[in-house]
């Protein structure tokens, strides 16, 4: 899935970013748990930012990847 956020802040950072979306998911799922996170560059020099964490639906255990860049206020 492709999704693009708006930031509310003018001048988002990638850690703010990720941060302020570890928040929302924190309340989103009770069983949240963070497994990783964290900026890298890719081969052509542009900062992603990175998180994987697990929750449950049900019984069945979920883990999920979360990859976005910033474009101006928006995070494609």
């Amino acid at each position: 899935m492709i999704a693009v956020l708006k930031s509310h802040s003018t001048s988002p950072s990638l850690i703010d970013f990720g941060n302020a979306r570890i928040s929302t998911l924190e309340s989103q799922y009770r069983d949240f748990h963070l497994v990783s996170s964290g900026s890298f560059m890719t081969s052509l020099g542009s900062s992603l930012y990175k998180i994987e964490f697990t929750h449950t639906d049900g019984n069945l255990p979920i883990t999920t990847t979360e990859t976005w860049s910033l474009k101006g206020n928006e995070a494609p």
